[in-house]
């Protein structure tokens, strides 16, 4: 009896393996260049609204400041002078607003909150604590700093720069006048903070070109 012959394996095609190897490659290198289109975003986009609308708080407010620590009587009380505290502290919300609907990440990293500037900039503005002591609603406002990682770099410190707003105005409206020791005190947090809010724009900005 003949014993059936095995099975003889299927024939390649001549070039069969070339072309498997062709396949391959393209697949990798289709693959390689979709993951070039596709970028992490760890820093936000530059802003030009956001430069200019810090650029304008901060020349506002240091006028508001000079006025202040010049101004007599009536003119110097926090009622004859609320709406400036209002008006440029829904500007700040309205940055606020505009960063966290842009922002690539919804925190800001330990070096980058420290390295950027923004820690140092927090600490001053406790420099402002005595002047607060007897003024509840500072506590609120000196508790809502510690939450660091609360949005972007950008988020956080145009939160810091608000902030510093705030306590501006709840110290005017305690004293019902700013001393020009006030703002002698006052005006070097209001200068640090927005400068190191605009650096952060102006390395997004370097950073694009």
């Amino acid at each position: 009896m003949a014993w059936p012959s095995s099975p003889r394996p299927p024939k390649r095609r001549a070039g069969g393996g070339a072309r498997a190897a062709a396949r391959l490659l393209a697949i990798l290198v289709l693959g390689a260049g979709l993951a070039g289109c596709v970028t992490v975003k760890l820093v936000d986009d530059y802003d030009p609204a956001i430069d200019q609308g810090l650029t304008a708080y901060q020349e506002a407010t240091l006028t508001f400041l000079a006025r202040m620590a010049a101004a007599k009587g009536a003119a110097a009380t926090y009622d004859a002078n609320k709406e400036f505290y209002f008006a440029t502290g829904a500007k700040l919300d309205g940055l606020i607003t505009r960063a966290r609907a842009t922002q690539s990440a919804d925190r800001c990293l330990p070096a980058d909150y420290a390295g950027r500037g923004i820690e140092t900039f927090v600490g001053k503005l406790y420099d402002l604590l005595p002047l607060t002591q007897e003024m509840p609603e500072a506590g609120r406002i000196f508790a809502n700093l510690k939450e660091k990682g609360s949005g972007s770099c950008t988020v956080v410190v145009l939160r810091a720069v608000r902030a510093n707003h705030d306590l501006l105005q709840i110290i005017h409206r305690h004293n019902d006048k700013l001393a020009s020791v006030v703002v002698d005190i006052v005006t070097p947090t209001i200068e640090q903070g927005v400068r190191i809010a605009l650096k952060n724009e102006l390395a997004k900005r370097r950073g694009e070109e």
